[in-house]
């Protein structure tokens, strides 16, 4: 399989990459920092189909906007 095949696999679109990016970042800082893995996929689950809905902007103020 090339990676042409490969990357069609994949996520459809760029915003749904930096999506999955934004929360699972998010997901493994938050448990490093002491939550538990479920607190910290609620969180992400909570967090996700804003972050979803969001432009590209919103999403980078997001990535910068993370305090732990």
């Amino acid at each position: 399989m090339g990676s042409k095949n490969y990357c069609q696999a994949g996520f459809s679109s760029i915003a749904k990459v930096l999506t999955h990016i934004y929360t699972v970042d998010l997901m493994w800082l938050e448990t490093l920092d002491g939550k538990t893995m479920k607190q910290s996929m609620e969180l992400v689950q909570e967090l996700e189909s804003d972050v979803r809905s969001s432009e590209i902007d919103e999403i980078q103020h997001l990535f910068g906007a993370t305090n732990l």
